[in-house]
């Protein structure tokens, strides 16, 4: 047997269907604010469908907000924020996620660039020298083309005639600068 205060919203033992009777009508007309939703005829179509079937309520929650206010008013639970709740949990539990996946990342990257040095410095000097050559000559033509994306062409060839100069035998670096010269419309140097 249940006491007479145990029910939700201490409506007494009635359970769910004592928060639409006489007691739970008083207690929202009691509310200024929910008291007016009780002047819209379809409000009191909704409560009276509440009223017959109290498990109705959970599906026209969804279709009135203001269905929302009146359980929170009956029941002490706020719907909206437990739903905000759940949403900013949902998003900080992403952010980690995110977070932690980054860390694997740059970790992984980490290790593969100490594994790159380590093979590096057991390779022959003239080999070691070559690849750091051939570095110097990637950061210069990542540099031209970001001149030539920008339209700057002058110094677009100045970047790309660096990286020709620490690579000379690397087509790309002289394709490079063909095109730069094609834009300047110097047909004669693109050869």
């Amino acid at each position: 047997m249940r006491s007479q205060g145990g029910g939700m919203g201490g409506m007494g033992g009635a359970g769910l269907g004592g928060m639409f009777g006489p007691e739970g009508e008083a207690k929202l007309k009691a509310n200024p604010r929910i008291a007016k939703y009780f002047e819209d005829p379809q409000f009191q179509t909704k409560w009276a469908m509440c009223q017959q079937n109290p498990q109705q309520m959970m599906q026209l929650l969804q279709t009135d907000p203001r269905l929302m206010d009146v359980f929170k008013e009956l029941t002490g639970i706020d719907l909206l924020q437990m739903n905000e709740d759940k949403q900013r949990q949902q998003a900080q539990e992403d952010d980690l996620r995110k977070k932690a996946k980054a860390a694997a990342e740059a970790k992984k990257a980490e290790e593969e660039r100490k594994r790159k040095e380590a093979e590096e410095a057991s390779l022959p000097e003239e080999e070691r020298a070559m690849i750091e050559l051939k570095k110097k000559a990637e950061a210069a033509k990542a540099e031209g083309t970001v001149f030539y994306k920008a339209r700057n062409f002058e110094k677009a060839l100045e970047f790309y005639g660096k990286a020709i100069e620490f690579c000379p035998n690397e087509l790309t670096y002289h394709s490079n600068k063909a095109a730069v010269y094609f834009e300047m419309k110097n047909y004669d140097a693109c050869l």
